[in-house]
């Protein structure tokens, strides 16, 4: 019950997050239209038949019955379809009509959609910094994955064993900025493949410096170079399965060894269940004392070992900001969105899985459901902060992508509107629809494919895949 109940929440905080992109999108259209003089007919907060609204002006404002998402629309679109169906050469005479504004209106109208998707992300990260917030994870020392590879010829070709990277290794800056943990360094690498960066590593009281060039993941579109992090053994909460199993274990212990051989980190211990045991000797350090046990193992299908212990991670506060150090962080983070995109862009031809890059309403609502509820574990305030990140990236994103110059999307409508400006004449109605449908014809090839996408990633959440 407490599993079901869990879900919703997490699905009704996704429905929320996805929510927030789309009003705020409709709200820019209706904010630009109004500061034109130009005449909405319908504001809405959600889909379908009304709820409840009230009239201002000559625009209804309405919550409808599915409340999530919204939509503007503008004043004389009955006119559009009447011009259409007579197949008349112009709009009819009505200075009301959206379509007989003035080009460079419908111009900034289409704009401003995006634009405020961007200045959201904006505010909604320099809000962050301006307040601060706690970020956890584990130090900035690494574990080279070729170490723990499934295949010995794997790991000579990661871009780390061929920088001469090392397990233990601190990594202190890249490209000549501060890292102070894995989290710090996860940002610095995926953004980047192919992009040659210059790491800052401190091996035995020595600084390196060294040259590394990320590879493209192609399966999740991001840069990897082949390390993972090093995450020390201190048990943080034992779930019931292993508690169950092993109750002398208490929260705090320092696992020391098992099976005779000593563990170093999280990878080391994981590593020692590939053939299998059901039961291995263990010793853990609790209050400076070594206390020995035997640790039971219980598997899924008679595979995959049922761990279900969670491990100590550092709290990193981030730094102390004005107003104008904090927008200057917000224009950072949202200039790395955006060169991220175009940066997916570049990565199509190489035979990317767009399947798994790519996703719609399903796939956005669940990441930020599941962020949001998984977050909670280390408290309320860090789960709206995790909340209100992804969310303005999501929104950066959504605005970047309405840009995009096709059909019924905004960047569609500004290549319409702006080549209507330069030939200082009004479209045919009928080329106007037939603009419309061909869009129309894209966008239902795309949902199919993000649909596709959205089932796929749901499919694979539920059966155990990774995300």
């Amino acid at each position: 019950m407490l599993e079901i109940l869990k879900t919703a929440t997490e699905v009704l905080v996704g429905l929320v997050g996805l929510s927030i992109l789309v009003f705020v999108h409709e709200l820019g259209h209706l904010i630009a239209a109004k500061l034109l003089k130009l005449k909405v007919e319908t504001f809405s907060l959600g889909y379908g038949k009304k709820l409840i609204g009230f009239k201002w002006g000559e625009t209804t404002y309405q919550i409808s019955w599915f409340p999530f998402g919204g939509f503007c629309k503008m004043q004389g679109e009955h006119l559009f379809a009447k011009a259409v169906e007579e197949n008349l050469d112009k709009m009819p005479d009505d200075e009301e009509h959206y379509y007989n504004a003035p080009a460079w209106k419908r111009i900034i109208v289409s704009l401003a959609g995006p634009v405020a998707n961007a200045i959201l992300a904006l505010l909604f990260i320099t809000g962050l910094y301006l307040v601060g917030f706690n970020e956890y994870s584990s130090a900035n020392r690494i574990v080279l994955a070729s170490e723990f590879a499934a295949g010995q010829a794997a790991g000579p070709t990661y871009p780390a064993n061929k920088a001469g990277l090392a397990t233990g290794d601190l990594i202190t800056a890249i490209n000549g900025k501060e890292i102070r943990n894995f989290l710090e360094i996860r940002k610095a690498i995926v953004p980047h493949p192919k992009d040659e960066l210059l790491l800052t590593v401190i091996r035995r009281n020595e600084t390196l410096k060294l040259e590394i060039t990320p590879e493209l993941d192609t399966e999740n579109s991001i840069g990897f170079i082949g390390i993972m992090e090093w995450k020390e053994p201190v048990i943080e909460k034992l779930g019931p399965k292993t508690e169950g199993l092993n109750p002398w274990l208490k929260q705090g212990d320092r696992i020391i060894s098992l099976g005779g051989k000593p563990v170093e980190h999280v990878i080391a211990f994981l590593h020692m269940f590939k053939e299998k045991p059901s039961e291995l000797p263990m010793v853990v350090e609790r209050n400076g004392q070594q206390v020995t046990g035997s640790f039971a193992m219980s598997y899924y299908k008679k595979k995959t070992p049922l761990i279900d212990l969670e491990y100590k991670t550092g709290v990193y506060r981030s730094p102390s900001c004005s107003f104008f150090e904090a927008f200057s962080y917000g224009i950072e983070e949202c200039g790395s969105i955006v060169s991220g995109i175009f940066k997916f862009f570049s990565l199509i031809p190489q035979k990317i899985n767009l399947s798994r890059a790519v996703g719609g309403p399903i796939k956005t609502t669940v990441i930020i459901g599941l962020a949001t509820g998984e977050s909670v574990t280390k408290g309320f305030d860090y789960a709206v902060v995790q909340f209100i990140h992804y969310v303005a990236a999501l929104s950066m994103t959504l605005g970047i992508m309405n840009l995009l110059p096709l059909p019924m999307l905004d960047g569609g409508y500004v290549i319409l509107f702006a080549a209507e400006w330069i030939r200082r004449k009004s479209w045919r109605p009928r080329f106007l629809f037939r603009f419309q449908m061909i869009g129309i014809g894209i966008f239902a090839i795309i949902l199919v494919f993000i649909l596709f996408s959205d089932v796929s990633f749901l499919i694979n959440l539920i059966t155990g895949g990774s995300l």
